[in-house]
Parts: structure tokens; sequence; C-alpha cells
């Protein structure tokens, strides 16, 4: 049950995806945008490249949040992450309405910020408002298909980290790890979103809906048949007394979520 003391956590939730929404702004009107000293380079014309240095940079972001906030709010950063552990019932729907709510006016805050203070350079067709969309020569079925792969490695592997006693202190690394490998060999298929908060920002802002549903759709559908294989996963384990997955010493540990404080208890 959400509390007030709360307020601190979806505080920490807005802030978190505005933080991503301004790093993935900002190190893309430096590598994309024309008037940029990257332009005069040789990077210029090498996209991979300036795909790995994207990368880099978001997955540092992701995994300095991840260690800094992970263990107070959770550090979603992500309604589709919301989505799953309140499907698994790890957050109550009061914290799941409030963390969603605070992302989406994050990522709408950091996007309109940009707008107000870098309005040409936010403006460019190459930079577009970080609109999410598939780069020319990708269809919006490619960038579907590419959305709902990435949502589903990520959901899924978050899940089975998180359950796992041995392998939980490296969440936020491997968190950071798969979104650098997401933007370095995924962004051309779709602009790599994975989050309907993000996408819907940079629409709203835009005014420009054409590509929208792709972002929501894809990641919703990944997340619930990830959440589901994982509930059928846990629940081959047994169930204790009070109906939580069985304890084991296997290789991986313990095989159970813990509780996020922002339950208030």
């Amino acid at each position: 049950m959400a509390t007030t003391k709360n307020w601190q956590f979806y505080i920490m939730e807005a802030l978190a995806i505005a933080g991503f929404v301004l790093s993935a702004a900002f190190t893309s009107i430096f590598l994309e945008h024309p008037d940029s000293p990257v332009a005069r380079t040789t990077l210029a014309v090498h996209p991979f490249q300036k795909s790995i240095i994207l990368g880099l940079v978001m997955g540092i972001y992701i995994t300095s949040i991840a260690l800094a906030a992970g263990k107070l709010s959770g550090s979603h950063a992500n309604p589709m992450l919301s989505s799953a552990f309140f499907r698994i019932k790890k957050i109550s729907f009061t914290n799941f309405c409030a963390y969603c709510a605070a992302q989406f006016l994050g990522a709408i805050a950091a996007i309109s910020l940009l707008d107000l203070t870098f309005g040409k350079l936010f403006e460019h067709p190459l930079i577009d408002y970080s609109i999410t969309k598939p780069k020319p020569g990708h269809s919006l079925g490619a960038a579907f298909i590419a959305e709902f792969i990435i949502s589903f490695i990520f959901v899924m592997t978050t899940l089975f980290v998180l359950s796992s006693k041995k392998l939980e202190k490296y969440n936020a690394l491997i968190a950071g790890l798969l979104i650098a490998l997401f933007l370095i060999f995924e962004l051309p298929y779709s602009g790599m979103s994975m989050n309907p908060a993000r996408s819907f920002a940079s629409a709203l802002v835009a005014w420009k809906w054409e590509e929208i549903w792709v972002y929501f759709v894809a990641p919703v559908i990944a997340m619930l048949l990830a959440t589901e294989l994982f509930l059928l996963w846990q629940k081959s384990l047994g169930v204790d007394a009070e109906g939580k997955p069985k304890l084991t010493d296997g290789i991986f540990g313990s095989l159970a979520i813990s509780e996020f404080p922002s339950e208030g208890k």
C-alpha cells in the first residue's frame, strides 16, 4: 500500500527517466547534428561507431542509476518494468499507477525542457525530438519485431537476475550491458525504445503519432509473455506455505524476488 513517504520513490522514478531522456538527447545531438564537432570528423560517416558511443553512454547511465536507486524505488524508469513487477505482485496497484504516472511525467518534462532550451537543435530532422522510429530502409513491421525481441529479453533477464540471490548484485551491470548492446545492434530497426513513456513524450511534444502504436503494443506483449513464462517457471519450483516459490540452493542460489521498499511495509 502506498503511503505519503513513497513520494520520494515516485520523484526518483521521474528523475531516473528524465535523466535517461536528457542523456540520450544530448549524446544524439553531439553525434548526429550537422553543426556538432563530430560532423567534421570521420566519425560522421560511421553510424555503427556512433551507435557504440551512444550505447556506452546510455549503458553507463543505466548502470549508475540502478546502483544509486535500485535498492530504493527499484529504479524501473520504464512503465514496462513496473507492469512486470505489478504482474508478479511485487508492487501494489497504487504504487504501479504512481510509478507509471511519474515515469510519463518525467519523460514529458525532459522532452519539453529540451524543446524549450535547445529548440532548433532538438527539432532538426536528424534529431527530430528524439522520436523513436525505424531508420530509413527498415519497416514498421521490422520495428515491431525488434521491439518485441529486446523487450522480452530485457524483462525476462531482469526477472531472472533479480530472483537469484547470487546474480541480483550484478543486476545494474547486466541492465546497463543489455541497454548498450541494444543501442549498438538494434537501434536501426526501431530506434531502440522499449519504453512507452519515453516514446510517448517525444511524440507528444513533436505531435507526431504515426509510429507510436509500435512502442506501446510490442513492449507490452513482450512483457506479458515474459512475466507469464517467469511465473510458470517459478511455479515449477514449487511453493511454500505462503504461496511463495521455495528457496533453493542450486547454481543460482535462492530464487525469489524481494518486495520493493516502496510498498511501505
